[in-house]
């Protein structure tokens, strides 16, 4: 059995234009500065992240049986919904 290769999405804010970053199908919300620098590395069943970007907000589509690890900054986000190892 092959191991999914994991996908990344990076954003950065340089110049502060994102402020939030919404993560579905999970609703989680991250509050953005200007400056920040967020990396999204998804493992499990999905082919693909789709991103969409709009008025001040970034929202990543993911697949449900994905788990996420999100740094913001190179800190990694813990107690999320996303990170949550799925039930079996």
């Amino acid at each position: 059995m092959m191991k999914e290769k994991p996908l990344q999405v990076g954003l950065g804010n340089k110049s502060g234009w994102l402020s939030k970053v919404i993560l579905e199908p999970w609703a989680e919300e991250l509050v953005v500065q200007a400056g920040d620098q967020i990396l999204v590395t998804a493992q499990g069943p999905g082919e693909k992240i789709e991103v969409e970007v709009e008025e001040g907000e970034a929202v990543l589509y993911c697949s449900s049986g994905m788990t996420l690890i999100v740094t913001i900054n190179g800190k990694r986000l813990e107690g999320m919904a996303c990170s949550a190892i799925p039930a079996l």
